[in-house]
C-alpha cells in the first residue's frame, strides 16, 4: 500500500495512525506523508507493485482536485484500489464513496480490515 495526503493537504496524523494500524496487521505500507504531488506517484506504483493507495484529507476544498488526482492515476493503473479517509471526504459521489473508511475509530477500522483483507493482500 501507498499512504499519502494529496497536494495541499498538510494534516497527516490520522494517515500516520492508519498506516501504523495497517503495518500492525502485516500490510506493507509505504508512507509518503503530507502534501504529496501527483508527479512520480505512477512510477512508485509501478516500481513497488502497489495495489492500494490510501489517501487522507481534512480540507473538503481539496476533494475535487483529489478526485482528479485519483482519476489520472486510475487511467494509467486501472487495477489500483483506493482507500479514502478523513473529514475532508464529505458527500462523496460514486464511485469514490465505496472507498471510504470509518474515521478515527479503531473498532470500525478492525471491522473494515476484516471485510477488506482479501483486497489488500
Amino acid at each position: 500500500m501507498l499512504a499519502l495526503c494529496p497536494s495541499g493537504e498538510h494534516h497527516q496524523a490520522r494517515l500516520l495512525l492508519f498506516s501504523l494500524f495497517l503495518r500492525k496487521k502485516g500490510v506493507d505500507v509505504i508512507y509518503l506523508g503530507p502534501d504529496t504531488p501527483e508527479d512520480g506517484i505512477r512510477a512508485i506504483v509501478e516500481q513497488q507493485h502497489i495495489r492500494v493507495i490510501c489517501l487522507s484529507l481534512t480540507n473538503p476544498n481539496l476533494m475535487e482536485p483529489t478526485f482528479t488526482f485519483i482519476d489520472h492515476i486510475r487511467e494509467a493503473c486501472p487495477e489500483l484500489a483506493f482507500v479514502l479517509g478523513g473529514q475532508g471526504f464529505r458527500n462523496v459521489p460514486e464511485p469514490y464513496v465505496s472507498w471510504l473508511i470509518p474515521n478515527d475509530n479503531q473498532v470500525l477500522w478492525e471491522r473494515w480490515f476484516l471485510e477488506s483483507v482479501w483486497k489488500l493482500r
